[in-house]
């Protein structure tokens, strides 16, 4: 039988090591292992993401959370976003799923930074997972970056721009995650934006009206 977990605190050390401190209900099974190469842990068989913190000047502090852990006001956790386009210059855009927060929006596919990961790196990683499509890295251009505050959960939220002439037909929806998705121009994303269906992230304006 499984107990609800109220919290799990884990401390980055010096020598790339972990100290964790759990604190549940009452006692629980936990399984530790690596997924996609990335540490995750296993509680009644739901994973759990792990997150680096930073503070406001993007310092990596020697601390991790997990996912809707609440954080500091001075803590943040690292976000992307990725626009792709194709060489009509149209982008790619997706909807959120019923089950999501700002259930049906359209956005750019996007997600947090994973512990030990790079900004660039979650970009490519989120593309593949959400839309299964492949980006290479090394195309990826950085439009900015911003700090964003919501309380209990800080971030900064990197913006990153990805040429694909990826076929429609051969996109694979992740359906916890994605509903739809299109290719749209910028006329009609704005068209989206103006009618309140589409998520705007602070770099908007320089993507569309360029």
């Amino acid at each position: 039988m499984f107990h609800k977990l109220t919290s799990i605190y884990a401390l980055k050390l010096d020598n790339n090591k972990f100290l964790f401190k759990l604190s549940v209900s009452s006692e629980q099974d936990f399984t530790h292992f690596e997924v996609n190469k990335k540490m995750k842990w296993s509680v009644g068989g739901v994973l759990m993401e792990y997150w680096d913190l930073y503070d406001e000047n993007r310092r990596k502090l020697k601390k991790i959370v997990t996912r809707g852990s609440i954080l500091n006001d001075n803590e943040f956790h690292l976000v992307v976003n990725v626009w792709i386009k194709n060489k009509n210059n149209e982008f790619l855009i997706s909807r959120r799923a019923e089950n999501k927060p700002h259930p049906l929006m359209w956005e750019t596919t996007g997600g947090s930074v994973l512990l030990g990961e790079e900004s660039v790196d979650a970009a490519v990683r989120e593309a593949k997972e959400e839309l299964n499509v492949d980006l290479d890295k090394s195309k990826g251009k950085l439009i900015g970056s911003a700090k964003r505050y919501y309380k209990g959960c800080n971030d900064i939220l990197d913006v990153w721009l990805f040429e694909s002439n990826v076929s429609l037909n051969d996109i694979k929806l992740q359906k916890e995650e994605v509903c739809d998705c299109l290719w749209a121009n910028r006329e009609k994303i704005r068209e989206l934006y103006n009618t309140g269906e589409f998520d705007a992230n602070p770099f908007f304006e320089s993507v569309i009206i360029r």
